[in-house]
């Protein structure tokens, strides 16, 4: 597989000599630097950053757009194909995979017209499931169709940060993905992908000893986002100089900017926790019968139900307001659930899969609008659902009583949630926490059914199959549902996987 790769950028990258302001340049094999460009970008470059990109040794882009560059003269570069086929699972790429070739072919065949003797290379999927094992057979069937026309090595970008390519047949290579978590030791990836950080100075650090390990490899592409590449060109000048000489196999030390000292970013997670507690204090002191009847449900639980069903506690506003800070409690826990667990990209394969539900780019305040939704709904139906099975309830209010109580349980489980993420601890403590905080929600529904049902004197049985029977089986289905529908587990599974 290496010889195949070390072919492959020696045939790419081997174009008859050209001339570029009055100084032959030629493209031989070695380690090479290439731009990616996201035709979704709000910057465009100018023919003087293309050229300038010439200068810096770099003469090979990846776009997805045949017309990108109508306007550009780009006749000194070579072309590696980007694609549309982004976070493609296996369900979509099995039943859509006619669709899939058709618009590949009619994109190669709009390359072919334009820049015919600048091909270089065909990307065919961005961040697909290459984790599932079905996804080597039927890339495989995928591939041979598209060989009987395309003339062309054939890769894809994966979110995997690989040790080495192994066996990445029937695809010439794998561009993998690197990016802040991935500590550099010795780098065995011929093609990478380098996604930077925020933070300018820690992603040229990483830059830079990424340079350092590819030249112990004969042949490498290092490709760079474009939008990133010209905005620290425009800050360090001397950027392009660092480059130059990397492109003739020269390694020169890169020039850092200077460190600046920055306020740190409130945590939106942690403020919004403080006001939580802080309205949860308030109802401690200012509101004398929040404390006894905390107590009673958790100490003496058979005389909290039994009071509130027989009305002798007639006042239910601290069991709403409860109510209301649960709501918002749910809403803080998507929120930072997704933010620890889901990266860049998996928000990215949510909102690209689920368009209805997130807007892309602010998956997190999606996530979080639409905790809230869901924690209204399912409150207002629980309630409901207690309240009209139960004939000896003659007031909404002990419905919200008997429930809301038990969810208080569920703020100190989220404050463990936010306390670790703020931590940076195990993931394995987020999931558990997760759990329980879901399995509180839903017991709180039937424990409320099950203490409604004691006060009633007939069809006390047939209420518990209605309430707390009935719901069990709605969420087992509702699972089962999520996890037999590929249309929705997959694109869930997927994001969960990328990095």
């Amino acid at each position: 597989m290496q010889i195949l790769i070390i072919l492959f950028l020696s045939w790419t990258l081997q174009p008859s000599s050209t001339t570029l302001n009055g100084q032959e340049q030629n493209a031989d094999s070695g380690n090479r630097i290439a731009l990616s460009f996201d035709h979704n970008s709000s910057y465009f470059p100018t023919q003087t950053d293309l050229d300038e990109t010439l200068k810096a040794g770099i003469n090979l882009i990846e776009f997805s757009d045949p017309t990108y560059f109508s306007t550009r003269t780009i006749n000194n570069f070579f072309i590696l194909i980007g694609t549309s086929d982004r976070l493609v699972t296996m369900h979509t790429f099995e039943t859509e995979m006619e669709s899939y070739i058709e618009s590949t072919l009619a994109k190669y065949r709009d390359f072919e017209n334009i820049y015919s003797d600048k091909l270089a290379g065909l990307k065919l999927f961005h961040f697909p499931d290459d984790f599932s094992p079905s996804f080597k057979n039927l890339s495989e069937n995928y591939i041979e169709v598209l060989s009987e026309e395309v003339n062309l090595p054939l890769y894809y970008q994966s979110s995997k940060y690989l040790l080495d390519q192994g066996d990445v047949s029937p695809y010439r290579f794998v561009s993998t993905y690197h990016t802040e978590s991935d500590i550099v030791t010795f780098l065995q990836n011929r093609v990478i992908y380098f996604e930077p950080e925020a933070d300018d100075l820690a992603a040229l650090q990483r830059l830079e000893k990424l340079l350092i390990q590819s030249f112990e490899l004969n042949d490498s592409i290092i490709i760079i986002p474009s939008d990133w590449f010209y905005e620290r060109l425009q800050v360090q000048p001397d950027l392009q100089l660092v480059f130059s000489n990397y492109a003739q196999g020269n390694l020169i030390p890169f020039p850092y900017p200077q460190i600046e000292t920055q306020i740190p970013d409130l945590n939106v997670a942690v403020m919004l926790l403080l006001i939580i507690w802080v309205l949860i204090i308030c109802l401690y002191i200012y509101r004398p019968n929040f404390t006894d009847t905390l107590y009673r449900y958790f100490l003496n639980h058979s005389f909290f139900a039994t009071d509130t069903m027989e009305n002798r506690n007639r006042n239910f506003s601290d069991a709403f307001i409860i109510l209301l800070l649960h709501i918002l409690t749910v809403a803080l826990f998507f929120y930072t659930f997704s933010t620890q667990i889901f990266s860049k990209n998996g928000f990215e394969a949510l909102s690209h899969n689920f368009p209805l539900l997130l807007i892309s780019g602010s998956e997190p305040l999606s996530l979080f609008v639409l905790g809230l939704i869901v924690a209204i709904f399912s409150h207002v139906t629980s309630i409901i659902w207690i309240y009209l099975f139960n004939k000896s309830m003659n007031r909404i209010g002990q419905a919200i009583q008997l429930y809301a109580w038990g969810l208080s349980v569920n703020f100190i489980i989220v404050t463990l949630i936010v306390i670790f993420s703020f931590w940076n601890v195990n993931p394995f403590w987020i999931y558990i926490l997760s759990a329980l905080f879901l399995i509180v929600w839903l017991m709180s529904f039937n424990i409320a059914s099950i203490d409604g049902a004691r006060s009633l004197e007939r069809r006390r049985i047939l209420n518990i199959l209605l309430t707390f029977g009935l719901h069990t089986i709605l969420i087992i289905g509702l699972i089962l549902f999520l996890i037999m529908t590929p249309e929705i587990y997959e694109p869930i599974k997927l994001a969960f996987q990328l990095r």
